[in-house]
């Protein structure tokens, strides 16, 4: 992808210098160097995913910036189409790619999890359908690991979550006791209590679990 932009940096670039020089009588050719808005809306186009793989493909850790870097992408598709009108095809099919390799990313919903429990971004990514599983992958996972409580650990991050006035909805669901856990959080400020926070899980748990 990066040699994609450089080789149309370069056109955009030279492209008086190759008007000059060129003799095909192509009016292809002639339309790509006398009118480039196209060739700088595909410029506009790519530059994003570029700049994304450049970033994922360095050593910092970017598991759960992956949906961010996504939905980025897709904000940035919309801006161009605005900036640099493009045929409607090409625009659709290259939404649709990035939707799609959206898909391919969340199969296993361990992005969303790690988007959820990242304190810079604490779920904001997420739809509410996608917070939900990003919940509950959580959840599965904690009754895997050794030493973790995992009907404590939906409490834990509802509570962190409450900093942030993001409204949720957590759904989990224990297999083996057929327990079920449906609790809402609202909007809240920076301010929001801890106490009132708890008390709320506990009223909608209405006793059918033990959290502490």
């Amino acid at each position: 992808m990066g040699s994609y932009i450089e080789c149309l940096n370069s056109l955009l670039l030279n492209k008086q210098p190759l008007r000059s020089l060129a003799i095909d009588d192509d009016p292809l050719v002639s339309k790509v160097l006398t009118k480039p808005r196209k060739v700088e809306g595909f410029q506009r186009l790519f530059l994003p995913i570029a700049k994304t793989i450049k970033t994922v493909e360095g050593d910092e850790p970017h598991l759960s910036s992956v949906i961010q870097f996504l939905n980025s992408i897709l904000e940035e598709v919309e801006n161009t189409s605005i900036v640099t009108p493009l045929f409607k095809k090409e625009e659709a099919d290259f939404v649709d790619i990035v939707k799609k390799r959206r898909s391919f990313c969340i199969t296993s919903n361990i992005h969303l999890a790690a988007n959820l429990l990242d304190p810079r971004y604490r779920g904001k990514d997420l739809s509410p359908t996608e917070n939900v599983q990003a919940f509950q992958k959580v959840y599965n996972l904690s009754r895997e690991t050794l030493d973790v409580d995992e009907n404590k650990t939906p409490l834990s991050i509802a509570l962190s979550q409450s900093l942030t006035p993001l409204p949720q909805i957590y759904h989990m669901k224990d297999e083996e006791s057929d327990l079920s856990v449906e609790a809402m959080i609202g909007n809240r400020s920076e301010d929001s209590d801890a106490e009132a926070v708890e008390q709320e899980f506990n009223e909608a748990l209405d006793g059918s679990l033990e959290i502490w």
